[in-house]
Order: structure tokens, then C-alpha cells, then sequence
């Protein structure tokens, strides 16, 4: 059996239930909304028996949120809106420049692509 926990419905994660044994359930703000206290020098622990993926369930973004801003190729200079766009249209004109930007500008990708 294993736990399912949403932190501010925002990340999902599977922990097994007898790992959340060895933790405290504590009430927070209601008696309906319950949590697990996890003492700082436990959590190497915990985080270890996590099973499978986190999930990102949703995303926040401030309205002044640029991304990873590449400085080269087709991305250079783009926040990560434009980035997308310029993407998109790559991938529809060309599948290799497309990969081609990944590979050179894979940070701006991966650190963008929640977004």
C-alpha cells in the first residue's frame, strides 16, 4: 500500500505506507486538512523512498517571468514565451533544426518546458 500526496495540489508523489509509519501526522488548520512532519535530518530518507515520478500538477508564474533566456542559435535572446513560438514554427518547418535547438540549447528546454 502506498501513500498519494499533493503539496498545494501543485506536485504528486507515491510514498510506501510503511515508510510514512515512521513520521508524525499532525493537523493544519483544520481537522480536515492533515500532513506528514518530516524532520529536516530525515528527509534524505524520505525523499529516498519516494516511488516512481514526482508530477507537476500545475505550474505559477509571475507576470514578469521570462524562463531560461538561451544566449545562441534561434533562441538567443527569447524569453520563454517567444521560445515556444519560435518552437513550434521549427518544428513544423523543420523536425531536424528543430532537434538541432534542443541539442543547443537544452537548458532553456528543459528548464522551460513545465512552463
Amino acid at each position: 500500500m502506498s501513500g498519494h500526496f499533493r503539496k498545494k495540489e501543485d506536485t504528486a508523489f507515491v510514498v510506501s505506507d510503511s515508510h510514512l509509519g515512521n513520521y508524525e501526522v499532525h493537523a493544519v488548520g483544520s481537522a480536515t486538512h492533515v500532513e506528514y512532519w518530516i524532520p529536516a535530518e530525515r528527509l534524505p530518507g524520505f525523499n529516498a523512498s519516494i516511488q516512481g515520478i514526482i508530477s507537476a500538477e500545475s505550474t505559477h508564474f509571475g507576470v514578469g517571468f521570462e524562463g531560461f533566456v538561451p544566449d545562441s542559435f534561434g533562441l538567443k535572446g527569447k524569453d520563454v514565451v517567444a521560445q515556444f513560438i519560435a518552437m513550434a514554427k521549427t518544428w513544423d518547418y523543420s523536425r531536424t533544426d528543430f532537434v538541432c535547438e534542443v541539442s543547443t540549447n537544452r537548458k532553456a528546454v528543459y528548464l522551460n518546458f513545465l512552463f
